[in-house]
Parts: C-alpha cells; sequence; structure tokens
C-alpha cells in the first residue's frame, strides 16, 4: 500500500485487462487526490479503477511512474548514510 499524498508528482499508468478494449491510461496523482482527498492509498485506487471507454473493472494491472526530469526521479535511488540503499517492496 501507497500513501498518494506522497507521490503528488507521480503517475498511475493503468492498463486495463478487457480483451475487447485493451485500453491504457495515464492518471496523475494529484488528480486523484484532489478527487477523492489526501488519505486514498494505491489499495484503493486499484479497487476503484474502471475503465472509462467500456466501463471494465477488474483485472488491471498498475504502476505509480515519475514523469518528469531523470535528476529528480533519482532523489528516490539516494544512499543513506550507512552506504546501504533503501529499497521499498509493495506488493
Amino acid at each position: 500500500m501507497i500513501q498518494l499524498k506522497r507521490n503528488k508528482t507521480h503517475y498511475f499508468y493503468i492498463e486495463y485487462k478487457n480483451d475487447q478494449c485493451r485500453h491504457n491510461v495515464m492518471v496523475p496523482v494529484s488528480a486523484l487526490l484532489k478527487e477523492y482527498g489526501e488519505e486514498i492509498t494505491s489499495d484503493e485506487v486499484f479497487r476503484r479503477a474502471r475503465c472509462k471507454k467500456c466501463g471494465f473493472q477488474g483485472n488491471n494491472q498498475m504502476h505509480l511512474v515519475y514523469v518528469g526530469e531523470s535528476t529528480l526521479a533519482q532523489i528516490g535511488s539516494a544512499v543513506n548514510t550507512d552506504g546501504q540503499k533503501d529499497l521499498e517492496v509493495y506488493c
């Protein structure tokens, strides 16, 4: 579970797995926060995601992505003081 308020500059890439439609969309996290409030999580977005073209819901694939300059994207990969890289895994 990811708290989206920590990733305001990111986007969700959502791929709907409906064989008839196969619609993909990039949704700004800032728009989700504005629509659903600051406490929404990635799990809630995944559960609520619905295709605007065909109405399909469920069996989606979703990725949180950064769109912008690569130097800003690398801030999250910084090495901490003991020389070990912090890694967060969300399942």
